[in-house]
């Protein structure tokens, strides 16, 4: 999960990167494009590692990140691919 500056979210969360529609106006194969995610859109790729969630040990890191998340956060999953 990652914190993005799109406004009406708070944080993107993408186990899955790419799309097999090809649509021109696709935002998403642009970021692609710019940022090199997958090297292939049209097959797209799913990241198991990105499904597992490590908890730190340290109790202030995990305050931390519990002050981010809470029930008031948006969270936009699937922002790089469409799972149709």
């Amino acid at each position: 999960m990652n914190k993005t500056n799109i406004e009406w979210c708070d944080f993107t969360f993408n186990p899955v990167v790419g799309c097999k529609h090809g649509c021109k106006y696709c935002y998403a194969k642009t970021i692609n494009n710019r940022y090199k995610f997958i090297d292939q859109w049209e097959n797209p790729q799913f990241f198991k590692e990105r499904l597992i969630v490590k908890i730190p040990k340290q109790p202030k890191e995990r305050n931390r990140i519990a002050q981010q998340l809470t029930w008031k956060n948006i969270i936009f999953i699937g922002s790089m691919c469409d799972l149709s």
